[in-house]
């Protein structure tokens, strides 16, 4: 992996985050907790949980590539929200 900039990696962590908040907006945000991102070939599945009486698991595939190189950047910004939450 080229070593990239902190600009660029700050730029990837946006990114990471838009994704994010399309995921959020399209499972309803103030129900949902993030608990594990799973990267594919193709997509990425964000892992959710429903907080209320009765918790159950809910998948959300986001269907875009994201370069092998840049994964790791978003990983790390992932695991920053599911530590937070």
């Amino acid at each position: 992996m080229n070593e990239l900039s902190k600009q660029q990696k700050d730029n990837l962590r946006l990114q990471a985050e838009s994704i994010l908040n399309s995921v959020y907006s399209t499972a309803g945000e103030s129900v949902f907790q993030l608990v594990d991102v799973d990267f594919k070939e193709d997509s990425i599945d964000f892992v959710l949980y429903l907080l209320n009486d009765t918790t159950f698991k809910v998948t959300v595939s986001y269907n875009r590539k994201i370069d092998k190189e840049y994964q790791p950047i978003f990983k790390e910004f992932y695991e920053e929200k599911i530590e937070h939450e």
